[in-house]
């Protein structure tokens, strides 16, 4: 009679249990290392994705750092000055790590890094990773057009000083281009909508001639007194305006109309209005002011045009 003790197991059997341990310890080994190049493969994906992003990231800060840096340039700073307003934009405002910068001439050049951990290049060695950016921004050159805010009100190329004080009188004379502290007759009111008073100064309360001037235009205009239109500059006190800046007029005036040849556009600070006795005058200081956009004017009025160089 068999019994179990008695039954002699299939040799095959016994080889197959064997071999099925042996596999399953392979598996593991196996698994193991899918799983290593699986975390290999995400290091990849999300760390190498990561520095891309970041690498955007510190690019934007090196960009609006040197253009922080043009625009303190443009507007006077020494390269001390320059430097710390740069690098308040790339580390402070942009969260960079380091910020080189440099200033030759107009160009303010810029190199902005930044170091951060990475999520699972850790398992590779690399617990961080650095990216690094560099920029150059400065002064392109001078407007070549402008468009919207204009004041009415035309000022001649040699009354334009950034920092100084002028007087522009509300009076009768021509255009005589003085040079010395007061504008007197070096102004023009401009009809941008058609001439008379009422019509500049629904433009001077309203925020200024909403269409597009360029350099080399000329534009309509008087030497006229219109004292209505000096009154109505009360209300742009303390802020800065822009006025179109001219280097001739049109001697050949039809009545009391002349042309006015646009170079430039100066930004000017209005101080004081006085629109009652005599003289009356529109008093302010020119500004030194930065603005993106064409250049095309060769006339520095202290406004000029900054950007990214590269």
């Amino acid at each position: 009679m068999l019994t179990a003790e008695n039954v002699v197991k299939d040799p095959s059997e016994a080889r197959h249990g064997r071999l099925s341990r042996c596999e399953r310890g392979q598996t593991l080994v196996i698994v193991a290392l899918l799983m290593l190049a699986l975390m290999a493969l995400l290091a990849l994906v999300l760390d190498v994705g990561n520095i891309y992003i970041q690498r955007r990231m510190v690019q934007n800060a090196a960009d609006a750092a040197a253009l922080a840096g043009a625009r303190a340039l443009a507007l006077g700073e020494d390269a001390s000055a320059v430097e710390t307003e740069a690098i308040d934009y790339a580390m402070q405002r942009n969260a960079a790590s380091s910020c080189v910068v440099s200033v030759v001439s107009t160009t303010v050049m810029v190199t902005a890094s930044k170091t951060f951990p990475t999520y699972f290049a850790p398992i590779l060695g690399i617990p961080a990773a650095t990216v690094n950016a560099t920029a150059q921004g400065g002064q392109l050159g001078y407007p070549g057009s402008w468009t919207g805010g204009l004041m009415p009100i035309a000022v001649d190329k040699n009354a334009v000083s950034p920092g100084r004080s002028i007087q522009i009188w509300d009076d009768g004379k021509t255009v005589d281009s003085k040079s010395g502290a007061t504008a007197g007759g070096d102004r023009g009111w401009l009809y941008f909508e058609g001439p008379g008073a009422s019509t500049i100064r629904n433009e001077i309360e309203g925020g200024g001639y909403g269409g597009t001037v360029k350099v080399g235009d000329w534009i309509d205009g008087a030497p006229g007194v219109k004292n209505s239109c000096t009154g109505a500059m009360s209300i742009w006190i303390n802020h800065i305006v822009i006025c179109p800046v001219y280097d001739e007029y049109d001697a050949k005036c039809q009545g009391n109309e002349c042309g006015y040849h646009i170079v430039g556009f100066g930004a000017f600070k209005v101080t004081k209005i006085v629109d009652k006795g005599n003289p009356k005058y529109i008093e302010g200081v020119f500004q030194n002011y930065t603005v993106g956009g064409r250049t095309g004017g060769t006339f520095d009025t202290g406004v000029r045009v900054i950007g990214l160089k590269r």
